[in-house]
């Protein structure tokens, strides 16, 4: 059973490897561009379809923390496509009225150092004292193959087998270190407890050996903005 979960792991992870290489955002999103003072709103930094290192959030000296940051992990295959996520989230509210910026935060992913674009936040003046919720809009669980979700929705085993021979035909293991590290959040006991029975055609190679091994390559670094 773990070398069958192991193997389905690795799978998944050179999968990732393979397809979402030309595929990487870094991206913001606030709950509000405008809000009313004495008020909060929630900013989310999200990498995608990478290994993000290092991550620098930006000097909130306009705002206070409320709280943050708040990390959460996710991935997802929909229609043989995956993605992952992971999203640093922060409460922030204003300290005066007027116009302030929500500067770039930037992460390392081995070849650029990306960052966001600057967001503007509108504060008006709230002589009634109304308060506002945050409009908590971002979600990363989704249909399809969710390791976080509270509920497990596992893929067609056919369409898993297929992915398999076409990602892992010498039964390469370097996709099962990418996928580890690239999933700070992932506990791979507990993935074992929530995994279902299931047969999943595996090399024999993997089921051998189902210790990754570590592999690292050499990589020009460029900055640039998205």
């Amino acid at each position: 059973m773990k070398s069958t979960c192991c193997g389905l792991l690795i799978m998944l992870g050179l999968a990732f490897n393979i397809q979402a290489q030309d595929d990487i955002r870094f991206t913001v999103e606030v709950s509000t561009d405008s809000i009313l003072f004495g008020n909060y709103f929630q900013v989310t930094f999200t990498l995608e379809n990478a290994k993000g290192n290092d991550f620098s959030a930006p000097d909130f000296a306009a705002f206070h923390v409320v709280s943050g940051p708040n990390q959460a992990s996710s991935m997802s295959i929909i229609n043989g496509e995956i993605t992952q996520s992971v999203s640093y989230t922060y409460y922030l509210e204003p300290k005066d009225i007027g116009n302030f910026y929500i500067l770039p935060a930037s992460v390392d992913v081995g070849e650029e150092i990306l960052e966001t674009q600057p967001v503007e936040i509108m504060v008006v003046p709230n002589p009634e004292g109304i308060k506002q919720s945050p409009d908590q809009r971002r979600s990363f669980s989704t249909d399809g193959f969710d390791l976080w979700g509270n509920d497990l929705q596992m893929p067609d085993m056919q369409q898993l087998n297929e992915m398999f021979r076409q990602m892992m035909p010498n039964g390469n293991m370097d996709g099962f270190q990418f996928f580890q590290d690239s999933m700070p959040g992932f506990n791979l006991d507990e993935f074992l407890r929530m995994m279902p029975d299931m047969k999943l055609d595996i090399p024999e190679q993997l089921q051998e050996d189902d210790q990754p091994k570590d592999t690292k390559r050499k990589k020009k670094r460029k900055i640039y903005k998205i």
